[in-house]
């Protein structure tokens, strides 16, 4: 008993000895530091940034609108900063006594032109007044003739005679015909035959008498016709003297009407440089911005007077390159971030975006080289009432996003680029797990996965100076910025 007990407490120590050198001394069972992060569900977003300044819509500075060789004077400021304004609304007065003196001398040589109207109209009426008495004596003329209407009546009376005699000789003929058949045959006497080709020949002599009937009632209409001619002749002649009169006095009209009209586009042009000059509208409504001039002041050409916008909409003009572009689109939505003491985002959307890459002059300075830029701007969904016109801001327009996706940060994930990427999973027993993953969206801070890991499971990645092997056991230390995330939702 004693050599079998002596025997298993060796072979105990022996085996405890081994066991306690391979979990002291076997590198598997020492636990190694590593960066974790929770697995949580969240919002991956892809977005072009860019930076630009923040103006109001339709923002614009106006100017002097005076040529170059001539000064123009502020003799009135109708509004102060921060006024609300209206479009057309007269901003500035200038003083142009230049213009003044040209709509003057347009005005009356429009009043000269309307009496010379007013002339040629009247000839117009006294032209018309002897056209119409020429054609009243001419339609009494036609009126009168009662001689030619006489003629025409016996005429229609002689041709209706002549058809209604026709109409019974071809009766009497189709009869005579079958008389004749009747007598051949022996059904009827020969004087019947006889009286009916006297009935016919009676007939046949009254039709040629109804015929020079018609032949002299012709004759008779034509010679009326012939004298009618000759009076309505000298009628109409007189008539068309008279039109052409008219036609004659019209002409002048019209003539005189162009020459007022062009007195009219002249007088309308000289008003219209003469306030383009001197008056200065809102070409919008909005509020006024700043005023760069006072009263009094003698300004010369270009000279900025004031700068206006409308507060209802705030908008970035931002400069994308032909791959950032490229990538947007209309109706994107965009974030708008304040850059300095003023703090906050602004969601908005992509409005305007440029069909031509032009040469970006800033971009081209600070690279020291030609580069191609697109125009796009940006307009807020709401007026933020924070931002300042002319102030930098920095945009964000979210070209795609995928919602309550499984979002993980890139560095946590191995092999990105390959067929086949995969992360450390820190199991429940505190080891490392290499499970193989499905990329979705890659973001601009996260990737979605779409398989293998689930909402409350750890990744972890390797240290900077190591790696893992699966099996390893891992200390996790919990990202920071993720709980500091946490806290802030």
């Amino acid at each position: 008993m004693r050599l079998v007990l002596g025997s298993g407490a060796i072979a105990v120590a022996g085996i405890g000895g081994y066991l306690g050198y391979w979990f002291f001394f076997n590198p598997n069972t020492k636990a190694i530091s590593v960066q974790a992060i929770a697995i949580e569900r969240g919002e991956v977003v892809k977005s072009v940034p860019a930076g630009g300044v923040v103006q109001l819509g339709n923002q614009q500075s106006l100017k002097v609108p005076t040529s170059a060789d001539r000064a123009a004077i502020v003799e009135a400021i109708a509004v102060s900063v921060n006024s609300p304004i209206t479009e057309g609304q007269i901003l500035v007065r200038l003083r142009d006594p230049e213009g003044q003196t040209q709509v003057n001398e347009q005005r009356l040589q429009i009043q000269k032109q309307q009496l010379a109207l007013e002339e040629k109209e009247r000839a117009i009426l006294q032209a018309q007044a002897a056209l119409d008495l020429a054609k009243n004596d001419l339609q009494i003329q036609q009126q009168n003739n009662s001689a030619i209407r006489k003629a025409e009546s016996d005429r229609d009376r002689a041709q209706e005679k002549i058809k209604e005699q026709q109409i019974e000789l071809e009766a009497l003929q189709v009869e005579l015909e079958s008389t004749r058949d009747l007598v051949k045959q022996g059904y009827l006497a020969a004087n019947e035959q006889r009286t009916q080709e006297q009935i016919f020949r009676t007939t046949e002599a009254t039709l040629r008498d109804y015929e020079k009937n018609l032949q002299q009632a012709e004759l008779d209409l034509k010679n009326q016709r012939l004298m009618e001619q000759q009076t309505l002749k000298q009628l109409q002649e007189k008539i068309r003297i008279q039109e052409i009169a008219l036609e004659d006095a019209r002409s002048a009209v019209q003539t005189s009407r162009r020459d007022l009209e062009r007195e009219q586009i002249n007088l309308i042009k000289s008003e219209q440089n003469f306030e383009k000059n001197s008056l200065i509208r809102a070409t919008t409504t909005g509020r006024v911005l700043d005023i760069n001039v006072k009263e009094g002041e003698v300004l010369k050409q270009d000279s900025i007077l004031l700068t206006i916008g409308d507060p209802r909409r705030e908008e970035v003009e931002i400069r994308l390159t032909t791959l950032q572009a490229a990538l947007v689109k209309i109706n994107q939505p965009a974030i708008v971030s304040a850059i300095g003491l003023i703090s906050g985002s602004f969601p908005g959307q992509v409005k305007e975006l440029g069909k031509v890459a032009l040469e970006d002059a800033n971009t081209s300075q600070s690279r020291g080289g030609t580069q191609s830029a697109v125009k796009a701007v940006v307009v807020l969904n709401r007026p933020s009432k924070q931002l300042i016109p002319g102030s930098q801001v920095s945009v964000e327009i979210i070209i795609d996003r995928q919602a309550n996706a499984i979002a993980l940060p890139p560095q946590f994930i191995q092999d990105s680029d390959s067929k086949n990427p995969y992360v450390w999973v820190l199991s429940d027993s505190g080891t490392a797990e290499r499970r193989e993953i499905k990329l979705g969206l890659v973001g601009d801070t996260s990737t979605e996965i779409k398989t293998g890991l689930e909402p409350g499971e750890q990744v972890v990645s390797p240290p900077p100076d190591g790696s893992i092997e699966e099996g390893m056991k891992l200390m996790p230390i919990i990202d920071e910025q993720q709980i500091t995330n946490n806290d802030n939702e």
